[in-house]
């Protein structure tokens, strides 16, 4: 907790506000939710993105207890595939920016998303006697998870400047709300998933599974996070806003508001 504090304050004296909002704030209308889902595509795509990408780390780190503790059957090892599940953030999270610049946006997620893939299908083939191997491709799974959850937060300015290129209305605030919204969507459906297949499956808490109930428990924590994974993947290269496309509009913007400024200063002449 201390050390989490630290790292809060640490961000908060290290970043700098660069945007300068020129126009008065618009007032927000329950219509312009739908007018943005109708005309930022962007908006929309990684909508989708979050509810998967939400959804696939709820049911990893809900079903991953049963699978240690059944399928390894080393309940002494949970904690620490948890901790393999998210210890890597702190290596790769600062050196995003420097992946994003060799790679580009979209190149950068689709190799994170097939790095994850890749982590969970090898857990798929690998038997539950090796251990360390298994704990290997949690980490390779948890490395490509980590990166592409890290990074798609940084997509969502796009996303508001887009919104304003288009209808001319900056809507920062209603944009977070509905990612918001669709990140905790994705958290619910990702809990219901795994009580939903391991039922089917015929698990029994606390007693030792049948191999059916094992089938279940080993498809949940593979299977479904690579077909939503893949699905995450189809999605995600719908963004249309490359870095050129990008550049352009951001530029266009600031036109915008310096002939706004110019034409206050007329009338206040």
């Amino acid at each position: 907790g201390v050390i989490g504090g630290c790292l809060l304050i640490f961000c908060f004296k290290s970043t700098k506000e660069r945007i300068t909002l020129q126009k008065s704030e618009e007032k927000i209308k329950f219509t312009d939710i739908f007018e943005q889902f109708r005309v930022n595509r962007p908006l929309v795509v990684l909508s989708i993105f979050f509810i998967i990408i939400f959804g696939v780390n709820s049911i990893s780190n809900s079903v991953g207890i049963y699978y240690v503790t059944y399928n390894l059957e080393r309940e002494d090892l949970v904690k620490w595939y948890g901790l393999i599940g998210s210890l890597p953030a702190l290596v790769i999270l600062p050196f995003i920016p420097r992946f994003h610049q060799f790679l580009g946006k979209k190149k950068l997620l689709n190799y994170a998303l097939l790095l994850n893939i890749i982590g969970l299908l090898a857990l798929l083939f690998v038997p539950p006697s090796n251990v360390y191997l298994i704990l290997v491709c949690r980490l390779i799974a948890a490395a490509g998870s980590l990166t592409a959850g890290g990074y798609m937060w940084a997509l969502i300015p796009e996303t508001i400047e887009y919104g304003e290129y288009r209808t001319g209305k900056r809507m920062g605030g209603l944009i977070y709300a509905i990612i918001g919204f669709f990140f905790k969507f994705g958290m619910a459906l990702g809990g219901v998933v795994p009580g939903l297949v391991l039922d089917k499956f015929g698990y029994v808490a606390n007693q030792a599974q049948t191999p059916t109930a094992l089938t279940g428990i080993l498809i949940t924590t593979t299977i479904i996070p690579v077909f939503l994974l893949v699905l995450a993947l189809i999605d995600i290269n719908f963004y249309n806003l490359d870095e050129k496309k990008y550049k352009n509009m951001v530029r266009e913007l600031e036109n915008r508001d310096k002939v706004y400024l110019d034409h206050i200063d007329d009338f206040k002449a």
